[in-house]
């Protein structure tokens, strides 16, 4: 039996091919970066996609220029944010617990110890993932059988925003940009 005919026997009588379902999952460019602020901060979603990219900064302790998992995440209706790996704690979490397309993914900020001047020494990160209930061929590969998981729609948890800049589960502005940059340009701080 090939995947085509696997996936509309799954599904009881074809929704479509691979590049049906692959044309559900939004471009990434709708997706605002998550970039945690405060104590506490967190963010929750089912994973659309995952990939890696690999840091402009050097890793202080290696030398290297460390490659990143980023994965995004559909907080609810369709509100899409993408975290990135930059920063080591967060980094080694997000390949810890390996969120997967079609896996509900948390990840929370904790803040950091201070050195002697009051500055964070490092940030502190947690992070989980919960996988979907196998009950397929299908599901057991990703839940779309190809890798990506369709937009989930599902409910999103967030602390509530005491700033004017936007975090997941406030909602979209109508017009104009919010105060958060894509891709974290304008972020003077190295990210690890």
């Amino acid at each position: 039996m090939s995947l085509l005919e696997e996936m509309e026997a799954t599904d009881g009588g074809g929704s479509g091919s691979l590049l049906d379902e692959l044309r559900l999952i939004p471009d990434e460019e709708e997706s605002e970066t998550w970039l945690p602020e405060e104590v506490g901060e967190g963010i929750e979603g089912k994973v659309l996609k995952r990939y890696s990219v690999t840091s402009d900064h050097k890793d202080t302790e290696t030398g290297t220029y460390p490659v990143c998992p980023v994965v995004v995440v559909d907080v609810g209706g369709g509100d899409l944010w993408k975290i990135t790996g930059y920063r080591k704690i967060l980094r080694e979490e997000m390949e810890k617990c390996d969120p997967q397309p079609g896996d509900d993914f948390a990840a929370i900020y904790r803040g950091g110890p201070l050195d002697e001047k009051g500055q964070i020494k490092y940030h502190v990160y947690h992070a989980a993932v919960r996988k979907p209930a196998v009950t397929s061929r299908r599901a057991a590969s990703n839940g779309a059988g190809n890798g990506v998981a369709a937009p989930s729609g599902g409910a999103a948890t967030a602390a509530p925003a005491k700033k004017a800049r936007r975090k997941p589960g406030d909602p979209k502005p109508k017009t104009g940009a919010t105060e958060l940059t894509k891709g974290g340009a304008g972020n003077d701080e190295p990210p690890f």
